[in-house]
Order: structure tokens, then C-alpha cells, then sequence
């Protein structure tokens, strides 16, 4: 079973650390195999994010390439190293994705509504509001107590309750406020 706060405790590694990926290897996950950056009919690189997805065991993890990741915008896409940036739990069917069976961070359960997230969590520092204004269809904590990681959760429609619970190492580029062309 994935230990959450183990896997947490990665984030901002490059692929090709050993320790991440013999970590990664335990949980099935050979990154030398499944880990690179989709390429389009013209060779070019489609994004700079690549996502290894277990959707049976409920999480998926992206890694960001170095080039966004660390900011550096003369370097392109796809010349340096790929960053585990990204872990994202999923609940129940959310996505066609089990529901993650591990522990989430601070606390948090899938039954969680909006109302119990933030009495845990404190106030929000950025959150999304559906087309009316009014129901909250994601909330996102930005500097959390001893972590390194934003954390966002994402709420559903009709439930309120926990659909998904992202915990990220910003791009050094959202960091920074500079944009890439």
C-alpha cells in the first residue's frame, strides 16, 4: 500500500534520483519505463508535464519538466530532467478512478465536505466558484504549516463532498510570476 506521507516527501525530486525511483519501483511504478513527455506528429513536445495515472489504486502523479519547473526559460521543453511536482488522490468513481485508500493529508476523508475541509485546514487562499458565483467547486491552501506543497481539493456538484485532493510543488515560473511563451 502507498504510504502517503512517504510519497509526499518526494515531491521536488528529480526522476532520476535513486531514491525516488526505488520508492517508485515498490509501488510498481518503474519510471524508467513509464515516465516521458508526449510528443506530437511533428516531434515537438505537446506539453511539459507527463502524468503516470494508477487508476486502480486511486492516485496519479505528474512530473513537471525541469525547464518549467525550475523556471529556467531559456532551456526548451524536453532538454532537462522531469520533477515528481504533482500526486493527485482520487475518490470513488471520480474520473473512473477507485477511490485512494490511503491516508490523506491532515487528516482529510473523502465524506469531508467544503464545510469540514476548511475548519481543518483553515481559510483558503485561492478558490474556484462555479458560473452562479456561489457554490465552491474548489478551494487550494498555499502555505500550509510544515509542508513544502500547495494542496487542493476539489469538491462534487451534488455531494459536496471530497472529489479530488492534489498536493503540488508549484512551477519555479508560478512562483516567480513569469509566464513562458
Amino acid at each position: 500500500m502507498v504510504s502517503t506521507q512517504k510519497l509526499l516527501g518526494y515531491l521536488k525530486l528529480a526522476s532520476s534520483e535513486q531514491k525516488l525511483l526505488d520508492y517508485m519501483y515498490t509501488l510498481g511504478v518503474d519510471l524508467k519505463k513509464e515516465l516521458f513527455l508526449e510528443k506530437d506528429e511533428y516531434g515537438s513536445y505537446d506539453g511539459s508535464d507527463a502524468y503516470i495515472e494508477r487508476p486502480l489504486g486511486g492516485y496519479c502523479l505528474l512530473f513537471s519538466d525541469e525547464a518549467e519547473f525550475l523556471g529556467k526559460r531559456d532551456q526548451p521543453i524536453g532538454v532537462g530532467k522531469l520533477y515528481f511536482s504533482t500526486v493527485f488522490f482520487y475518490s470513488e468513481g471520480k474520473d473512473e478512478y477507485s477511490q485512494y485508500k490511503g491516508e490523506l493529508p491532515f487528516g482529510l476523508s473523502f465524506e469531508d465536505r467544503r464545510e469540514n475541509v476548511v475548519h481543518k485546514l483553515g481559510e483558503q487562499s485561492w478558490q474556484r466558484l462555479a458560473q452562479d458565483d456561489e457554490r465552491v467547486i474548489s478551494d487550494r491552501w498555499d502555505n500550509l504549516l510544515e509542508v513544502a506543497y500547495r494542496l487542493h481539493v476539489s469538491y462534487y456538484k451534488d455531494t459536496g463532498k471530497i472529489s479530488i485532493i492534489s498536493a503540488t510543488i508549484p512551477d519555479r515560473s508560478l512562483i516567480d510570476g513569469t509566464k513562458f511563451d
